[in-house]
Protein backbone atom coordinates (compact mmCIF):
# COMPACT_ATOMS: atom_id res chain seq x y z
CA UNK A 1 0.00 0.00 0.00
CA UNK A 2 1.55 2.91 -0.85
CA UNK A 3 1.34 6.14 1.60
CA UNK A 4 -0.74 9.15 1.24
CA UNK A 5 -0.95 12.44 2.52
CA UNK A 6 -1.60 11.92 6.17
CA UNK A 7 -1.62 8.33 8.20
CA UNK A 8 -5.37 8.58 8.46
CA UNK A 9 -6.09 9.12 4.91
CA UNK A 10 -5.38 5.27 3.95
CA UNK A 11 -7.14 2.89 6.81
CA UNK A 12 -7.29 -0.94 7.45
CA UNK A 13 -10.18 -1.08 9.69
CA UNK A 14 -12.91 -3.31 10.92
CA UNK A 15 -15.62 -2.13 13.01
CA UNK A 16 -18.51 -3.57 15.47
CA UNK A 17 -15.62 -4.59 18.00
CA UNK A 18 -17.43 -5.09 21.09
CA UNK A 19 -15.44 -3.98 24.40
CA UNK A 20 -16.44 -4.14 27.58
CA UNK A 21 -16.54 -2.18 30.83
CA UNK A 22 -13.23 -2.36 32.92
CA UNK A 23 -11.78 -5.78 31.05
CA UNK A 24 -8.60 -5.85 29.94
CA UNK A 25 -7.55 -6.46 26.12
CA UNK A 26 -5.04 -7.74 24.45
CA UNK A 27 -3.97 -6.74 20.19
CA UNK A 28 -1.49 -8.96 18.18
CA UNK A 29 -0.81 -8.14 15.02
CA UNK A 30 2.10 -9.42 12.36
CA UNK A 31 3.13 -6.34 10.15
CA UNK A 32 6.03 -5.97 7.57
CA UNK A 33 6.37 -3.05 4.96
CA UNK A 34 8.83 -2.86 1.74
CA UNK A 35 10.00 0.47 3.34
CA UNK A 36 11.37 0.77 6.82
CA UNK A 37 8.21 3.49 8.36
CA UNK A 38 5.86 3.21 11.49
CA UNK A 39 2.25 2.72 11.08
CA UNK A 40 -0.55 3.81 13.43
CA UNK A 41 -2.78 1.79 15.11
CA UNK A 42 -5.67 2.96 17.79
CA UNK A 43 -8.67 1.28 19.07
CA UNK A 44 -11.31 4.34 18.70
CA UNK A 45 -15.36 4.24 19.58
CA UNK A 46 -18.31 4.31 16.75
CA UNK A 47 -18.09 7.89 16.45
CA UNK A 48 -14.45 8.15 15.83
CA UNK A 49 -13.20 10.62 18.67
CA UNK A 50 -12.66 8.80 22.01
CA UNK A 51 -9.83 6.43 21.61
CA UNK A 52 -9.52 3.54 23.68
CA UNK A 53 -5.65 2.71 22.75
CA UNK A 54 -3.21 4.22 20.43
CA UNK A 55 0.33 3.34 19.42
CA UNK A 56 2.75 4.30 16.23
CA UNK A 57 4.81 1.10 15.32
CA UNK A 58 7.91 0.52 13.25
CA UNK A 59 8.10 -1.59 10.11
CA UNK A 60 10.92 -3.17 8.25
CA UNK A 61 11.23 -5.63 5.74
CA UNK A 62 10.81 -8.59 8.22
CA UNK A 63 7.66 -9.96 9.25
CA UNK A 64 7.42 -9.20 13.19
CA UNK A 65 4.97 -9.53 15.61
CA UNK A 66 3.86 -6.46 17.37
CA UNK A 67 1.02 -6.40 20.72
CA UNK A 68 -0.52 -3.80 22.95
CA UNK A 69 -2.63 -4.04 25.96
CA UNK A 70 -4.84 -1.94 27.63
CA UNK A 71 -8.13 -2.10 29.92
CA UNK A 72 -11.37 -0.44 29.41
CA UNK A 73 -12.45 2.27 32.04
CA UNK A 74 -15.38 1.33 34.14
CA UNK A 75 -17.55 4.04 32.66
CA UNK A 76 -19.40 2.48 29.74
CA UNK A 77 -18.83 -0.16 27.55
CA UNK A 78 -18.66 -0.13 23.39
CA UNK A 79 -20.73 -2.56 21.41
CA UNK A 80 -19.13 -0.57 18.12
CA UNK A 81 -15.99 0.38 18.42
CA UNK A 82 -12.93 0.41 15.75
CA UNK A 83 -9.73 -1.28 15.25
CA UNK A 84 -7.67 1.45 12.79
CA UNK A 85 -4.67 0.60 11.14
CA UNK A 86 -3.75 4.13 9.48
CA UNK A 87 -1.34 3.55 6.87
CA UNK A 88 -0.57 6.38 5.26
CA UNK A 89 1.68 9.68 5.18
CA UNK A 90 4.73 7.47 3.96
CA UNK A 91 5.80 5.25 1.52
CA UNK A 92 6.22 1.42 1.27
CA UNK A 93 3.70 -0.79 0.83
CA UNK A 94 2.43 -2.63 4.18
CA UNK A 95 1.75 -6.64 4.90
CA UNK A 96 -0.61 -7.35 7.90
CA UNK A 97 -1.21 -10.30 9.43
CA UNK A 98 -3.00 -12.46 12.22
CA UNK A 99 -4.92 -9.89 13.78
CA UNK A 100 -6.29 -10.92 16.90
CA UNK A 101 -8.12 -8.89 19.75
CA UNK A 102 -8.53 -10.75 23.00
CA UNK A 103 -9.73 -10.27 26.30
CA UNK A 104 -7.19 -11.13 28.89
CA UNK A 105 -9.19 -10.38 32.33
CA UNK A 106 -12.69 -9.66 33.00
CA UNK A 107 -14.20 -7.02 35.54
CA UNK A 108 -17.16 -7.50 37.98
CA UNK A 109 -19.27 -4.61 38.29
CA UNK A 110 -20.46 -5.57 41.64
CA UNK A 111 -23.22 -2.89 41.57
CA UNK A 112 -25.20 -5.33 39.38
CA UNK A 113 -23.88 -8.10 42.35
CA UNK A 114 -25.90 -9.59 45.31
CA UNK A 115 -23.68 -9.39 47.99
CA UNK A 116 -25.76 -11.16 50.54
CA UNK A 117 -27.93 -13.50 48.10
CA UNK A 118 -28.78 -15.66 50.74
CA UNK A 119 -32.21 -14.94 53.22
CA UNK A 120 -32.84 -15.50 57.09
CA UNK A 121 -29.39 -17.39 57.64
CA UNK A 122 -29.69 -16.36 61.38
CA UNK A 123 -33.95 -17.83 61.50
CA UNK A 124 -35.04 -14.92 63.07
CA UNK A 125 -37.71 -15.16 60.54
CA UNK A 126 -38.34 -18.75 61.35
CA UNK A 127 -38.15 -21.34 58.16
CA UNK A 128 -38.55 -18.45 55.95
CA UNK A 129 -36.49 -18.70 52.74
CA UNK A 130 -35.78 -22.21 53.82
CA UNK A 131 -37.47 -25.41 52.76
CA UNK A 132 -36.62 -29.03 53.77
CA UNK A 133 -36.94 -32.60 52.46
CA UNK A 134 -37.12 -35.72 54.06
CA UNK A 135 -36.84 -39.01 51.56
CA UNK A 136 -39.42 -41.93 52.91
CA UNK A 137 -37.09 -43.91 54.26
CA UNK A 138 -36.19 -41.19 56.96
CA UNK A 139 -37.80 -39.25 59.91
CA UNK A 140 -37.44 -35.78 60.82
CA UNK A 141 -38.37 -32.59 62.05
CA UNK A 142 -37.64 -29.01 61.52
CA UNK A 143 -38.48 -26.61 63.35
CA UNK A 144 -37.11 -22.70 63.82
CA UNK A 145 -36.81 -22.18 67.93
CA UNK A 146 -34.78 -19.52 69.69
CA UNK A 147 -33.44 -17.97 66.54
CA UNK A 148 -31.92 -21.31 66.03
CA UNK A 149 -32.71 -24.44 63.32
CA UNK A 150 -33.42 -27.91 65.22
CA UNK A 151 -33.57 -30.71 63.50
CA UNK A 152 -35.30 -33.86 65.58
CA UNK A 153 -33.95 -36.83 63.40
CA UNK A 154 -36.02 -40.56 63.87
CA UNK A 155 -34.37 -42.06 61.56
CA UNK A 156 -31.52 -40.86 59.40
CA UNK A 157 -32.09 -42.65 55.88
CA UNK A 158 -29.85 -44.43 53.29
CA UNK A 159 -28.63 -41.71 51.71
CA UNK A 160 -27.00 -38.40 53.06
CA UNK A 161 -30.05 -36.39 50.73
CA UNK A 162 -32.47 -38.75 52.68
CA UNK A 163 -32.66 -35.29 54.98
CA UNK A 164 -31.36 -32.28 53.82
CA UNK A 165 -32.05 -28.40 54.76
CA UNK A 166 -31.89 -25.93 51.68
CA UNK A 167 -32.26 -22.05 50.12
CA UNK A 168 -32.33 -22.21 46.86
CA UNK A 169 -32.90 -19.52 44.34
CA UNK A 170 -28.99 -17.99 45.21
CA UNK A 171 -28.04 -15.51 42.22
CA UNK A 172 -24.61 -16.56 41.95
CA UNK A 173 -22.29 -14.28 39.68
CA UNK A 174 -19.50 -15.77 37.58
CA UNK A 175 -15.75 -14.33 39.11
CA UNK A 176 -17.05 -13.43 41.96
CA UNK A 177 -15.38 -15.06 45.43
CA UNK A 178 -18.01 -16.28 48.12
CA UNK A 179 -17.64 -17.43 51.35
CA UNK A 180 -20.41 -19.53 53.25
CA UNK A 181 -20.04 -19.61 57.08
CA UNK A 182 -22.24 -21.08 59.30
CA UNK A 183 -22.66 -22.54 63.41
CA UNK A 184 -23.47 -26.38 63.63
CA UNK A 185 -23.78 -29.02 66.65
CA UNK A 186 -25.14 -32.50 66.87
CA UNK A 187 -25.76 -34.72 70.18
CA UNK A 188 -24.37 -37.48 68.42
CA UNK A 189 -20.80 -37.14 66.65
CA UNK A 190 -21.14 -37.43 62.85
CA UNK A 191 -20.29 -36.20 59.41
CA UNK A 192 -22.47 -34.05 56.98
CA UNK A 193 -22.72 -32.56 53.50
CA UNK A 194 -22.81 -29.00 52.71
CA UNK A 195 -23.37 -28.11 48.90
CA UNK A 196 -24.02 -24.90 46.80
CA UNK A 197 -25.24 -26.68 43.33
CA UNK A 198 -27.35 -25.55 40.19
CA UNK A 199 -30.37 -27.48 38.81
CA UNK A 200 -28.55 -29.76 37.07
CA UNK A 201 -27.27 -30.83 40.63
CA UNK A 202 -23.66 -29.69 39.27
CA UNK A 203 -21.90 -28.48 42.34
CA UNK A 204 -19.92 -25.25 43.12
CA UNK A 205 -19.10 -26.22 46.46
CA UNK A 206 -18.99 -29.51 48.06
CA UNK A 207 -17.60 -30.23 51.91
CA UNK A 208 -18.03 -32.82 54.20
CA UNK A 209 -18.16 -31.13 57.76
CA UNK A 210 -17.96 -33.11 61.44
CA UNK A 211 -20.39 -32.73 63.70
CA UNK A 212 -19.78 -32.40 67.54
CA UNK A 213 -22.09 -31.80 70.75
CA UNK A 214 -20.61 -28.47 70.94
CA UNK A 215 -21.77 -25.33 68.61
CA UNK A 216 -18.43 -25.26 66.38
CA UNK A 217 -18.31 -22.56 63.30
CA UNK A 218 -17.20 -23.77 59.54
CA UNK A 219 -16.03 -21.47 57.11
CA UNK A 220 -15.04 -22.36 53.02
CA UNK A 221 -14.86 -20.27 50.19
CA UNK A 222 -15.09 -20.59 46.33
CA UNK A 223 -14.75 -18.63 42.79
CA UNK A 224 -17.51 -18.76 40.79
CA UNK A 225 -16.87 -20.36 37.92
CA UNK A 226 -20.16 -19.17 35.66
CA UNK A 227 -23.32 -17.48 36.47
CA UNK A 228 -25.93 -19.16 38.03
CA UNK A 229 -28.46 -19.75 40.07
CA UNK A 230 -27.79 -21.83 42.65
CA UNK A 231 -29.21 -23.74 46.14
CA UNK A 232 -27.49 -24.26 49.13
CA UNK A 233 -28.39 -27.94 50.84
CA UNK A 234 -27.14 -29.40 54.20
CA UNK A 235 -27.48 -33.05 53.82
CA UNK A 236 -28.10 -34.60 56.94
CA UNK A 237 -29.23 -38.11 56.39
CA UNK A 238 -27.16 -41.64 56.24
CA UNK A 239 -26.27 -42.00 60.17
CA UNK A 240 -26.74 -44.82 62.50
CA UNK A 241 -29.16 -43.21 65.09
CA UNK A 242 -31.50 -40.85 65.95
CA UNK A 243 -30.09 -37.43 67.44
CA UNK A 244 -30.62 -33.42 67.32
CA UNK A 245 -28.71 -31.54 64.94
CA UNK A 246 -28.76 -27.76 65.49
CA UNK A 247 -27.70 -24.83 62.82
CA UNK A 248 -27.29 -21.22 62.94
CA UNK A 249 -25.91 -18.34 61.80
CA UNK A 250 -25.60 -19.10 58.11
CA UNK A 251 -23.96 -16.68 55.95
CA UNK A 252 -23.24 -16.90 51.99
CA UNK A 253 -22.24 -13.62 50.91
CA UNK A 254 -19.33 -11.85 48.63
CA UNK A 255 -15.97 -12.20 50.35
CA UNK A 256 -15.20 -8.17 51.05
CA UNK A 257 -11.51 -7.31 50.13
CA UNK A 258 -9.49 -8.22 53.63
CA UNK A 259 -11.22 -10.48 54.50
Amino acid sequence: MIGADSDASLLVKQTGIQLLKGNTYKLTFDARSTKNRAIEVELVGQDGVRSYTDAVVDLTNEMKSHSMEFTMTTEMSDKFSQLLFKLGGQGGDVYLDNIRLIRTSEYIDYDQVDLQPLKNGDFSAGMDAWGSYIHYDAAATFSAQNKELQVQIQHPGNEAWSILLEQGNIKLTKGVTYVLSFDARSTVARDIEVTVENVGYYRYLSQKVSLQNEMNSYRFEWIMGANDTGALKFLLGKTAEAHDITIDNVVLAVKRTGE
